[in-house]
């Protein structure tokens, strides 16, 4: 794919944002060196009228090359690398449609899992990789699990319940 440089509207004249996700400045021709944020997407500091502002590269570049006729307020990374911000990658999407798109709730209920264990009367203790794991193997809700380890309720099924990692 051949780099097309266009205008980005709100700094029309300033800033260009390329197809392959790159951002120049118009006054320079440099090819501007992305920070990461904490959420992990590219980010820079533009100058406008002497003003800094942050903003996201994915969203100069959606902006300079999707048309956005609905007015949708997100946009999403198509192969869900949060660094790839070339157009064929891009599109706009309500937050709903972000937030369940592909492998993203599987990749955080890993991420936010926490080992946990139960100890019988009898002081036998079993490991269990996350309380979603613990409570299907048990027959009970999740929260349930995650309540008895946060000493919300004392037993659940005859057990204590314990974060593994505290």
């Amino acid at each position: 794919m051949q780099e097309e440089w266009r205008d980005i509207p709100e700094f029309k004249g300033l800033y260009q944002a390329s197809n392959l996700g790159r951002i120049r400045s118009i006054k320079t021709g440099i090819v501007m060196t992305p920070q990461i944020n904490h959420k992990g997407y590219h980010r820079l500091l533009l100058m406008k009228a002497g003003k800094a502002y942050s903003r996201l590269i994915h969203r100069l570049v959606a902006s300079a090359f999707i048309s956005n006729p609905m007015g949708l307020p997100q946009i999403n990374h198509k192969d869900e690398n949060k660094t790839n911000n070339n157009i064929s990658n891009l599109e706009w999407c309500t937050n709903n449609y972000n937030l369940n798109y592909g492998t993203r709730n599987t990749r955080v209920s890993i991420a936010n899992s926490r080992p946990v264990l139960s100890i019988n009367r009898h002081g036998y203790i079993s490991l269990y990789p996350s309380a979603l794991v613990a409570s299907k193997l048990l027959g009970v809700n999740p929260a349930s699990v995650t309540h008895a380890c946060q000493s919300v309720r004392a037993t659940l099924k005859g057990y204590k319940w314990r974060y593994a990692d505290v």
